[in-house]
């Protein structure tokens, strides 16, 4: 999948069930107040726990914890999967973040 990397977050992935694995980055393809859309060149399993890190327009959010379902690799090897935060005080913290992007007229130059 080729990805326009200015039209997604960064985030740095952590793997909180492997502390031993080093870390990664990917991008979130979509995201919302319960969760994202992930793509990473790393394999990951279904129902593992990641740690990401990104910043929402000046938001920065740290250690999210993310839950892995449906990973699949794409045609380009990369592993595409849906997150669901899981601890509820990220889940609400991110949905500020997101519900002020989409009121606000924040300049789009991409």
């Amino acid at each position: 999948m080729r990805v326009d990397a200015s039209r997604f977050v960064p985030v740095l992935v952590r793997f909180a069930d492997d502390p031993s694995r080093a870390e990664t980055w990917g991008r979130l393809l979509s995201l919302n107040p319960d969760g994202a859309r992930l793509i990473l060149r790393a394999p990951i399993p279904v129902g593992g726990l990641l740690l990401l890190d990104f910043d929402v327009f000046g938001d920065p959010f740290s250690g999210v914890e993310a839950l892995i379902s449906d990973p699949s690799l794409d045609e380009d090897g990369y592993t595409v999967a849906g997150v669901s935060f899981r601890r509820t005080e990220q889940r609400v913290a991110v949905g500020r973040a997101v519900r002020r992007v989409v009121a606000s007229e924040l300049p789009d130059d991409r």
